[in-house]
């Protein structure tokens, strides 16, 4: 796809555990090299993608969500031929957003799912609309007239909070930023407080850190994220 890219990366393959890593959003693919050396013995498989994921282009960041879909999910089709039945998701920042996705729809597909969260929100066009992060996103739309309800209507879907449907028992873990200027403070709590109504087997772990700050704290959670693969 011209301008985007995704690099798939497998480590460890042939363990039992099994772990789909969603990096942050303009993440440096070493960082998460990095990452997966905290979990020997598990069979690692990241998701790297270019930042040209999300623009202000509406019908273009459908498609490139659409591609990266597509290739997670013709891995769920192998791992039904290796006998894999149980995944562990983890997604950091926009990487969440992805994460749940393809967790609730692993879940309908029949496999064992735990869902690690590293920063995230209920809604994911509020959190492009109004965070820190997406400032120059913002002025585009505001410039080609682009109104909050055309692009809640466009890309709500992609949101947690709409891809929770086939989680309710599964495990799931939430490092979340009560100061979170990217995904926004508000935003964020609707998700916390949507989690420790609906999903008893969820684990809201907070801190008043900021989103950059709050986002190193979960990156190196490995003791607590263990538990849940």
């Amino acid at each position: 796809m011209q301008n985007f890219e995704i690099t798939r990366l497998e480590y460890g393959r042939g363990n039992k555990k099994v772990l789909l890593i969603f990096p942050h959003w303009g993440s440096h693919l070493f960082i998460y090299k990095m990452f997966v050396r905290l979990f020997p013995g598990t069979y690692c498989v990241l998701y790297h993608y270019s930042r040209s994921l999300l623009t202000a282009d509406i019908p273009r960041t459908i498609e490139r969500f659409g591609f990266l879909e597509k290739t997670v999910r013709n891995d769920f089709i192998s791992f039904k031929k290796e006998g894999i039945d149980s995944l562990c998701f983890y997604g950091s920042s926009l990487g969440s957003i992805l994460a749940t996705r393809m967790a609730n729809i692993a879940k309908a597909e029949g496999f064992k799912v735990s869902l690690v969260l590293n920063l995230s929100s209920a809604s994911f066009p509020y959190a492009v609309w109004h965070g820190k992060a997406t400032r120059h996103i913002q002025k585009e739309f505001a410039a080609k007239g682009v109104s909050f309800g055309e692009l809640n209507q466009a890309w709500g879907y992609l949101s947690p909070i709409n891809n929770l449907a086939n989680l309710r028992l599964a495990p799931i873990l939430f490092f979340a930023s009560l100061r979170d200027d990217v995904m926004c403070k508000s935003n964020v709590g609707r998700l916390i407080e949507e989690l420790k109504e609906n999903y008893p087997n969820a684990v809201c772990s907070l801190t008043k850190l900021g989103h950059t700050l709050g986002g190193i704290r979960g990156f190196f959670g490995r003791n607590i994220i263990k538990c849940f693969l």
